[in-house]
């Protein structure tokens, strides 16, 4: 057995019948907004320049890279608050840049389940809360804090929560959102019963297959 480095794969993409973009973000890590832009102009170029609507699918990711969430948001919001960081040191606010894309006015559906958490939630919660997305699936996971990592002098390392996440509540009438519960996620627009593969292992398969959750989400699709 040899060690390496493994290479993840950020997004995976499939066309789906009537010109539906089926995009997976597996994790958000430093490519992953770029690998989500390359393969959705793929997908929509299959489709041939025209597209009825997208399911972002961010089931069983476990989040990652908080700037790559934003980034991915970001792409789907002509405007406003994607999150808050609430710390004694890492308090910020994280804004929707009002550039225009081919995203933002796409019909779009997020399919979530108990294994979204984190950076996945937070995108799936600020697409819902400005009326951008409905979230079809299970119930997510609820990881509402964000942690650092401070290397020791004795090479090991400490991991500390500094912050916690606010994210935008839908119609909300105070200027503060409500603070992420640990432990208690988002509950979909739309519940389904979750199959015990959200993903089928290669994409032939998928090409074969559509879970009860992507089903769903199609009929959510104005």
């Amino acid at each position: 057995m040899e060690r390496a480095r493994v290479n993840v794969v950020p997004v995976t993409g499939r066309m789906l019948p009537g010109a539906v973009a089926h995009l997976r973000i597996r994790t958000f890590q430093q490519d992953t907004d770029d690998a989500l832009g390359a393969e959705f102009e793929r997908l929509r170029e299959a489709a041939g320049g025209h597209l009825h609507g997208l399911l972002l699918d961010l089931r069983d990711n476990p989040g990652g890279l908080l700037t790559q969430g934003v980034a991915v948001a970001d792409r789907f919001l002509s405007g406003g608050e994607i999150v808050r960081t609430d710390g004694r040191a890492h308090a910020r606010r994280y804004l929707a840049t009002p550039t225009a894309t081919s995203t933002e006015s796409l019909p779009l559906v997020v399919l979530v389940n108990q294994g979204t958490a984190s950076a996945a939630e937070i995108v799936a919660g600020a697409l819902r809360a400005h009326g951008r997305a409905k979230l079809v699936g299970a119930r997510t996971f609820g990881k509402g804090t964000v942690q650092q990592m401070y290397d020791l002098e004795n090479g090991s390392a400490l991991k500390l929560t500094v912050a916690r996440y606010r994210l935008p509540a839908p119609g909300a009438q105070t200027d503060v959102p409500p603070l992420m519960p640990d432990g208690k996620g988002l509950t979909p627009d739309l519940l389904v019963a979750t199959p015990e593969r959200s993903w089928p292992a290669t994409m032939d398969a998928a090409v074969r297959t559509i879970d009860p959750v992507v089903a769903a989400a199609i009929g959510v699709l104005p």
